[in-house]
C-alpha cells in the first residue's frame, strides 16, 4: 500500500496539472481565434488518438510492467509540455503546435491509463482494491473542480506560460517517484516477461476474453449505458440550469452537484464499498435514473442541486465498484488488452452521447414543449413549458430508460450473479 500511495500521490498531482493546462490552453485558443470549432478540437485531438491507441497499448503493457506503462505515459506528457512551453515563451506559439502537442499526449497516454489500473491490481491487497479506486476517483473528481478555479487565478498571477511549468515540474516529480519506486515481481507480471512478441491478433484478445463469459459481456453493455448517461447528463444540465437561473447561481449549483462526486469518492475510499459490488451498482444506478427524472420535472433550483449531488454521488460509487469487480476478477497478464477494449466501448459513448443528445434536444425535444405545441397542454401542465423544458423531457425519458434497463440487467441471472460464478483471478 505505501508504494501505492507514492504512485498515486504522483498520479493526483500531474492530473491537477492537467487540468490547470487544459483550462489555460481552451482560454488561449478562444482568446486567439474566438472559434468555437477551434476550441471544440481540443477535446477531439484529447479523445481520438488516445481510444484509436488503446487496443494496441493494451497488447504492449501485457508484454511490460506496468511501471514501464505510466512512465511512458507521463515521458510524453512532460514533452508535449516543452512543445507547447518553448514557442510561447518565444512568442511563436501557433495552433497547430498545440494541436500537435495534444495528439502526442493523447497517443502515449493510451499506455498510462491502463497501466495505472493494472498497477493498483499489483500493489494493492484484494480487500483494499474497492478504497484504491475510490482514492483514483478522488483523484479526477478533484481535477475536474479544483483545477477551473485555481487556473483562473494563477492565469493573472503567472500567466500562462507559468502554469505550463509547473505542469512540467509536477510530471517531472512524478516520474521521479516512478524511478525511484519498484513495484513487486509477482508470478502473474514475470509471466509477461516471456510473451514478447507483437501479434496483430493479440489486438482483438480483450475482446474475445470478455465475449466467452455473458457476465462479463452484460456488465460491459451497462456500464458503457451508464457512461452514456453521464455524458449527456454532462452535456445538457448547463443548458438546462441557465433556462431557469443566471450564470453566477449556474456555478453554484453545478459546485454542489460536483461535491457529490468528490465526498462519493472519500466514501468509497474509506469505505471500500459492499461485499456484492453488482447489486450496488444497479442498485445506484436506478438512483441515478431516479435524480434525472426529477432534475428533469423541476424548475426549483434546491430539488435540482441535491439530485445532481445524489446523481453524482451514485456515479463514483458506480465506477469504483465496476473497477473493483474488472481487476479481481480478470488475471493480471490478461488486464492491459482486456481493460484497453473496455475503456474503448465505454469512453466511444462520451462523444456519441454529446453528439446524438444536443441535436435531439434542439430539433425534437425542445420544439414540442414550446408554448402552443404538441405537448404543451398535456405534459407541460406538469413540467413547464418554454425554453430548457425540452431538456427536461429528455432527463425525463432518459430516466426511465435507466429504471428500464436496470431492472432488466437484474433479471439477468448471468450479470446479478457474476460475482459469485467467476472466480477471483487475484
Amino acid at each position: 500500500m505505501r508504494i501505492f500511495f507514492l504512485v498515486w500521490f504522483g498520479q493526483f498531482i500531474t492530473l491537477i496539472g492537467a487540468g490547470l493546462t487544459k483550462f489555460t490552453l481552451q482560454i488561449w485558443v478562444y482568446e486567439q481565434t474566438s472559434s468555437a470549432t477551434k476550441l471544440a478540437l481540443i477535446s477531439v485531438f484529447t479523445t481520438l488518438p488516445w481510444l484509436m491507441m488503446l487496443p494496441v497499448a493494451g497488447v504492449i503493457i501485457d508484454r511490460i510492467n506496468p511501471r514501464w506503462a505510466i512512465i511512458i505515459g507521463e515521458a510524453a506528457t512532460t514533452i508535449s509540455l516543452l512543445i507547447i512551453f518553448l514557442p510561447l515563451t518565444f512568442n511563436h506559439l501557433a495552433l497547430w503546435v498545440i494541436y500537435l502537442a495534444i495528439i502526442i499526449q493523447s497517443i502515449f497516454s493510451a499506455f498510462n491509463y491502463p497501466g495505472y489500473a493494472i498497477a493498483k491490481t499489483i500493489l494493492v491487497p484484494k480487500q483494499y482494491v474497492g478504497k484504491a479506486n475510490g482514492l483514483v476517483l478522488f483523484s479526477y473528481a478533484m481535477k475536474s473542480s479544483l483545477s477551473p478555479a485555481i487556473a483562473g487565478i494563477l492565469i493573472l498571477l503567472i500567466k500562462f506560460q507559468g502554469i505550463i511549468l509547473i505542469n512540467i515540474a509536477l510530471c517531472l516529480f512524478s516520474l521521479l517517484i516512478l524511478f525511484l519506486i519498484r513495484f513487486p515481481t509477482l508470478e502473474e507480471v514475470a509471466k509477461k516477461e516471456q510473451h514478447k512478441t507483437f501479434r496483430w491478433r493479440d489486438i482483438i484478445f480483450g475482446w474475445q476474453y470478455i465475449k466467452n463469459s455473458p457476465a462479463l459481456v452484460a456488465l460491459l453493455v451497462f456500464f458503457a449505458f451508464s457512461y452514456y448517461t453521464v455524458a449527456v447528463f454532462t452535456v445538457l444540465s448547463t443548458p438546462l440550469l441557465l433556462s431557469i437561473t443566471t450564470v453566477s447561481t449556474l456555478g453554484t449549483v453545478l459546485a454542489i452537484a460536483g461535491s457529490g462526486m468528490i465526498l462519493g469518492s472519500i466514501a468509497n475510499s474509506l469505505w471500500g464499498g459492499t461485499k456484492n459490488r453488482v447489486r450496488a451498482i444497479l442498485a445506484c444506478q436506478t438512483i441515478c435514473g431516479l435524480s434525472m427524472i426529477v432534475i428533469g420535472s423541476q424548475t426549483f433550483l434546491p430539488n435540482i442541486a441535491i439530485a445532481g449531488f445524489i446523481f453524482a454521488f451514485s456515479v463514483s460509487t458506480i465506477y469504483t465498484s465496476s473497477q473493483v469487480i474488472w481487476q479481481v476478477k480478470i488475471p493480471i497478464a490478461y488486464q492491459g488488452r482486456v481493460f484497453a477494449i473496455r475503456d474503448l466501448i465505454t469512453w466511444i459513448l462520451v462523444p456519441i452521447g454529446a453528439l446524438t443528445a444536443a441535436p435531439l434536444v434542439d430539433y425534437v425535444f425542445e420544439p414540442l414543449m414550446w408554448e402552443g405545441e404538441f405537448l404543451a397542454n398535456s405534459l407541460g401542465q406538469l413540467i413547464g413549458v418554454g425554453e430548457g423544458r425540452g431538456i427536461g423531457l429528455f432527463y425525463i425519458l432518459l430516466g426511465i430508460l435507466n429504471l428500464i434497463i436496470t431492472a432488466i440487467a437484474y433479471g439477468y441471472s448471468p450479470l446479478r450473479f457474476l460475482e459469485k460464478r467467476i472466480p477471483d483471478a487475484i
